[in-house]
């Protein structure tokens, strides 16, 4: 999950909002990832993703830049020293995501 939370939040070194990350159920397991491409010139994004045990819990993601281990699933997004990383659950999979 930390892995995931990174990519989402690359963008902040470009002072750009992080990444979304969708949410989906694929069979008996949810999928939570994000679209990020590899190199700016590149013109297809890729998929990462971590299979999760169930549905994810709140709206957002808390990763700590500080403490690199440190994610949570959050409702909130007001405490100070976090980046929120926001959940997007789809109802279907993803259009653009095959397994």
């Amino acid at each position: 999950m930390g892995s995931l939370v990174k990519v989402g939040a690359y963008k902040m070194l470009f002072e750009e909002p992080p990444l979304p990350l969708f949410g989906f159920k694929s069979g008996a397991t949810w999928i939570l990832g994000a679209f990020a491409r590899i190199d700016d010139y590149e013109e297809a994004s890729l998929f990462f993703y971590t299979r999760m045990s169930g549905e994810p819990p709140a709206g957002f993601v808390r990763y700590s830049p500080a403490k690199t281990t440190e994610t949570a699933f959050s409702k909130k997004t007001d405490e100070h020293g976090f980046v929120y990383i926001k959940v997007v659950k789809l109802a279907e999979k993803h259009p653009l995501v095959q397994f």
